[in-house]
């Protein structure tokens, strides 16, 4: 399988879904396949999620997949992407898990951005 073309077909499902108002597929699903691949396909799977995050907006419903896309990128060396999604006004994600993701960024030396998210003293280390 080609995976450039695979994450192109992917994001035509996805801009589908957009246009119907149905879901032919389940995003989630979606990434782990790309990230089941050897090796991780972590660009088309940052890639696709942001896609659908975009389209949305910031909502509620999609926590765990602002969460998911975040720790994909701080987890498999690439903090700086992680970063400038966090920075980026396309996206203004505040529904992921912010205990997650500080302990991620702890663990790649986003200090800062780790202080931004921990609410209570007792979770800074």
């Amino acid at each position: 399988v080609n995976p450039a073309r695979a994450k192109d077909f992917a994001l035509v499902l996805i801009n589908q879904e957009e246009e119907s108002g149905t879901a032919l597929v389940n995003v989630g699903q979606l990434a782990d396949t790309f990230m089941f691949a050897q090796p991780p396909d972590v660009k088309s799977t940052t890639n696709i999620l942001l896609e659908y995050l975009r389209s949305r907006g910031d909502r509620e419903e999609d926590a765990a997949l602002q969460t998911r896309v975040l720790q994909i990128n701080l987890i498999h060396n690439s903090p700086r992407v992680a970063d400038a999604i966090l920075d980026s006004s396309d996206y203004n994600f505040s529904h992921f898990d912010k205990i997650k993701i500080a302990m991620n960024c702890e663990n790649v030396g986003l200090f800062d951005r780790a202080l931004e998210f921990y609410s209570d003293m007792k979770d800074y280390k």
